[in-house]
């Protein structure tokens, strides 16, 4: 204490020197590290320039490289204004085939009617056909065709969209000459926006509507945010002529449709449709047609003979399969502006 009274000066000075040494300390560790910093960058720069000195590895196998010069440049140009070209041109296919065929559209006040319009359509062509349906038959939309529920606004495009998709398939199946439609399935595709997956579309399970399925993920050609699909689940008996006729209608490509899975298995007397029962008549038509000799006579006789008719067809013949296939149809939505700006990226 002393000595700081003798020497104030002295000390103060010492005590500052003392303080910008500890200072000076700080700053050279703060410092070292931000070299050490700079030198793992700068050598991570000079890697990352040899390696692409040395070219793009695009042969694993061999270890062959495309060095980055100019004549290489001018390849790869050339390579993706062909694939570009290409793209253009599949777009452009099937933009013009989807819109001659699928130029249907549909809004809140209109929908519910061409659905209608769709179900009795197909049923009247089933029956010209003699192809054998449900009798609550609805393809696909026994939701809106027997509740009349009214779909949200913004799911109507999607769900006209598949109708007409479907309307398309069903004729293409009918003109097949199958002998029956068990099952008419669709993708559910009302599930709402923030629970939706574009990669995982799946089925609500409030819903208990059986005709609407989930595709597997390992099956559908869902893969990303530029192609978006709508899948459909036929069952159908007939003979194979009637499979290889409905797949060899899909291969026209009119519409852009991938058929991701066939199952065949033997038919059995359980694959038939189930039909509306006739209606029963009454006990007063009975008396009056067993005054002229009629009624439950006659009904046995005509029962004796269709069970003892040789020439009839049997409902399922050892030579009918059912058929299962699952279809997607593909949309490709990739625009110009996505191009250009994945290119400047």
């Amino acid at each position: 204490m002393g000595f700081f009274k003798r020497y104030p000066i002295f000390c103060v000075v010492l005590v500052l020197l003392v303080l910008a040494l500890g200072a000076g300390v700080y700053l050279v560790i703060s410092q070292q590290a931000k070299v050490e910093d700079a030198k793992e960058s700068y050598e991570n720069q000079v890697r990352r320039l040899q390696e692409v000195s040395r070219g793009v590895l695009y042969n694993p196998e061999t270890g062959q490289r495309v060095a980055p010069n100019k004549a290489n440049r001018e390849l790869l140009q050339v390579r993706l204004d062909q694939v570009d070209g290409d793209l253009e041109r599949i777009r452009s296919g099937m933009v013009a085939r989807t819109d001659r065929i699928l130029n249907d559209s549909a809004d809140e006040f209109t929908f519910l009617p061409k659905l209608q319009s769709f179900i009795a359509s197909l049923k009247a062509l089933a029956a010209k056909n003699h192809v054998i349906l449900q009798s609550d038959e609805a393809f696909g939309f026994a939701k809106y065709a027997t509740q009349a529920a009214q779909p949200k606004k913004e799911m109507i495009p999607m769900l006209n969209r598949q109708r007409q998709v479907l309307d398309y398939i069903l004729k293409q199946l009918m003109a097949s000459e199958p002998v029956s439609i068990l099952a008419v399935e669709r993708e559910f595709v009302e599930r709402p926006p923030e629970e939706e997956n574009s990669r995982n579309r799946g089925r609500n399970s409030n819903t208990k509507e059986d005709d609407v399925f989930t595709i597997q993920e390992l099956v559908t050609a869902r893969s990303n945010e530029f192609i978006e699909t709508s899948a459909f689940r036929i069952v159908f008996t007939g003979r194979t002529n009637a499979l290889r006729e409905f797949l060899n209608r899909l291969g026209k490509f009119e519409l852009p449709l991938i058929v991701r899975s066939v199952e065949v298995v033997p038919a059995t007397e359980s694959d038939v449709p189930k039909q509306a029962e006739a209606p029963k008549q009454n006990s007063s038509e009975n008396a009056l047609f067993a005054l002229f000799g009629g009624g439950d006579e006659e009904e046995a006789e005509v029962e004796v003979t269709e069970e003892t008719d040789p020439n009839k067809k049997p409902v399922i013949t050892e030579t009918e399969s059912k058929f299962t296939v699952v279809i997607e149809y593909v949309e490709v939505d990739i625009d110009s502006d996505d191009e250009t700006e994945e290119a400047g990226s």
